[in-house]
């Protein structure tokens, strides 16, 4: 669940230019471990 989110916020990250294509993996990463928190 968190996965998807992190990787869909991610993705629009990358959109507006605010994170480069190479480190999207640990964007996802790491939005999915905050997002985790966040809701737990």
């Amino acid at each position: 669940m968190f996965k998807n989110l992190a990787d869909e916020t991610t993705i629009l990250l990358i959109a507006h230019n605010l994170v480069a294509e190479e480190k999207r993996e640990a964007y996802t990463y790491g939005l999915e471990l905050f997002f985790e928190k966040i809701f737990f």
